[in-house]
């Protein structure tokens, strides 16, 4: 998984949100109404998922969901581009994805390499 449970818990979105069966839940339609999906698919599976959260704050967030492999560049690269060409946003885009990972793809679809994190843990005590 692009975003596992130990390194998210920082995170402003719920990613139960990004279920199909979210609009089930009426706690989470407000939301709901913030969130544009864009699927990657072949003839037979789902080969990747970008979500776009509109925020109150300065920028919106993507949310980039790939396998890891050699097609991870030009998946990127494709969802990306559709959701620059479909949405054209004015406001700046936030992407955070594991350094390393599909870096190629995110840059050729014009996105810039802002800032490198290590990815923090939560370490439960008990």
């Amino acid at each position: 998984m692009n975003y596992p449970a130990q390194t998210r818990w920082y995170f402003n979105a719920n990613l139960e949100w990004f279920s199909p069966w979210s609009f089930l839940n009426p706690a989470a339609w407000q939301t709901l109404t913030s969130l544009r999906h864009f699927a990657l698919r072949d003839d037979t599976q789902l080969l990747g998922v970008l979500t776009r959260q509109k925020t109150r704050l300065s920028s919106d967030q993507i949310w980039l969901a790939l396998p890891d492999g050699p097609q991870e560049d030009m998946r990127a690269d494709k969802l990306l581009g559709a959701l620059l060409e479909e949405e054209d946003p004015v406001r700046p885009l936030l992407l955070e994805y594991p350094r390393g990972r599909a870096q190629l793809g995110i840059q050729s679809a014009g996105f810039t390499l802002a800032r490198n994190l290590d990815w923090m843990k939560l370490k439960k005590f008990g």
